[in-house]
C-alpha cells in the first residue's frame, strides 16, 4: 500500500494534469477528458482510503427504456 505522502504527490499530479487540459483549451465536459476525469477520481479515491473513506460506487446501471415502455 502507498504511503500518504505518495497518494498525495499522485493527486497533486493529476491536478496538474487537470489544469494543463484546460489551459491547453480542453473541455471538461468532452469525451476527450474522462481519462484526465478517470486518473483525478482515483488519485482522489486513493487519498480518500488513507483516511477510511470509501468513494461510493453505482450498485447498478440504471434499466434502458425502450419506447414502448419497456425495461430491458
Amino acid at each position: 500500500m502507498a504511503s500518504i505522502k505518495e497518494n498525495l504527490r499522485r493527486l497533486e499530479g493529476t491536478i496538474q494534469k487537470v489544469h494543463e487540459f484546460t489551459a491547453a483549451g480542453g473541455d471538461m465536459k468532452s469525451q476527450a477528458a474522462a481519462p484526465v476525469w478517470m486518473s483525478l477520481l482515483g488519485a482522489f479515491e486513493r487519498v480518500a482510503e488513507q483516511f477510511g473513506y470509501q468513494i461510493p460506487k453505482p450498485i447498478k446501471k440504471w434499466p434502458e427504456i425502450r419506447s414502448d415502455h419497456r425495461t430491458v
